[in-house]
C-alpha cells in the first residue's frame, strides 16, 4: 500500500510513476506530513484554505518575539491536532537565532501507532 509520493520526486521506472513511501513506515510518513503542515501557507491549498502554518510568514515578523513565538506555538499545535490527530505534540520550541531565520524544534509521539518520542528539527531561512 502506498501512502504518499517520496520527495524529492523520483521516477520509479518506465510507466510506473513516482516512488512512494509505502509499506509500514509511519515515522517517515508522519515527518513528511508534519513538514507539509508547517511549510504550507494558509490558502495555498484551494480546497482546504485553512490548512498550513506557513512558517515563511513568520520570518519577517516585527515586535515582541516572545509573543510571536507563543502565537506560532499555538498555531503549530492546533494545525497538527487538526490534520494529524494520531500525533501528540510533546513540546514546541521556537527560536529566532538571527534575522530572517526561524528554527522550530518539535517533539512528538504517537502511542496509537506504537511510536515513542521523536524529534523533528526545522530551519526556515529567507532565500
Amino acid at each position: 500500500m502506498s501512502y504518499t509520493v517520496e520527495f524529492p520526486l523520483k521516477i520509479s521506472g518506465p510507466g510506473q510513476g513516482y516512488q512512494t513511501l509505502s509499506g509500514y513506515q509511519p515515522i517517515r510518513i508522519i515527518n513528511f506530513n508534519l513538514k507539509n503542515i508547517l511549510l504550507t501557507m494558509p490558502g495555498e491549498r484551494i480546497w482546504n484554505p485553512e490548512f498550513g502554518v506557513g512558517l515563511q510568514n513568520y520570518l519577517f515578523e516585527q515586535g515582541d518575539l516572545d509573543l510571536i513565538s507563543s502565537e506560532l506555538k499555538e498555531n503549530i499545535i492546533f494545525q497538527i491536532g487538526r490534520y494529524q490527530p494520531l500525533v501528540n505534540v510533546l513540546s514546541v520550541d521556537v527560536f529566532f537565532p538571527e534575522d530572517n531565520v526561524l528554527h522550530i524544534l518539535l517533539n512528538w509521539n504517537s502511542p496509537d501507532l506504537g511510536i515513542s518520542s521523536q524529534r523533528a528539527d526545522y530551519i526556515v531561512k529567507d532565500t
